[in-house]
């Protein structure tokens, strides 16, 4: 039986790899639909690139919020809000990530 740190990763990863499949579908099928590229979904250059472009979205994200849980735990030792600011600063990085996958992926694979 895993402990509960090998749980939270094995779950982190499925849930990144999950979303990846179905963003890279979705964005071969919808978003990226009327540009002047071409893209074959069954090329495996594009979808390493989109592989490659995402996992840096992942290591944006990670690094972003472990800044700001470093900053808020060391502004915040006890507070009723913390998690409030926690949860704040997952939105904020969320969107950050969001715009980076948008334009990364426009600029370098859906020109």
């Amino acid at each position: 039986m895993p402990d509960n740190n090998s749980s939270l990763v094995l779950s982190t990863m499925l849930g990144f790899l999950s979303g990846l499949t179905v963003n890279y579908i979705m964005s071969i099928l919808f978003v990226y639909k009327n540009t002047k590229k071409v893209v074959n979904p069954k090329d495996k250059k594009v979808l390493m690139v989109f592989v490659v472009l995402s996992v840096f979205g992942l290591l944006i994200t990670e690094l972003g919020m472990l800044l700001a849980n470093k900053i808020i735990d060391s502004v915040l030792t006890t507070s009723n809000l913390k998690y409030v600011y926690e949860m704040s600063a997952k939105v904020v990085m969320t969107a950050v990530v969001l715009v980076y996958n948008y334009i990364s992926r426009k600029l370098i694979i859906f020109k």
